[in-house]
């Protein structure tokens, strides 16, 4: 089986949260904060920020490296399939981590 993956430096995730790519969004328990991370720098066409006809799905940034987005889970999300706008806009090898998570990743290289 091919397992396609990414690597990041130490250095790339600390550049990524001292950026707060996420800063004023507001957030409750229905809001979702991913980092989706690129296999290889891709030229996107979108428009940003990008936003699905229902609204609950937003792409906000754009970078060589990684993809910031926002998913808002109401009833229409559940048919949502974020990986799907990804994959067609960025390709096959990416993988997306929610923001919490980049965050763990962060503090465990800072123990470190």
């Amino acid at each position: 089986w091919e397992v396609p993956t990414s690597v990041r430096k130490a250095e790339e995730i600390k550049d990524l949260v001292a950026s707060e790519p996420l800063e004023g969004i507001e957030i409750d328990e229905d809001t979702q904060l991913y980092i989706t991370f690129l296999g290889e720098p891709t030229e996107s066409q979108l428009e940003l920020p990008f936003r699905t006809a229902e609204g609950n799905y937003q792409i906000l940034d754009v970078q060589p490296g990684h993809v910031v987005s926002v998913l808002r889970l109401t009833p229409e999300s559940g048919t949502l399939d974020a990986m799907d706008i990804l994959k067609q806009e960025f390709g096959e090898a990416i993988t997306t981590r929610n923001w919490n998570t980049v965050l763990k990743i962060h503090e465990k290289m800072r123990a470190a």
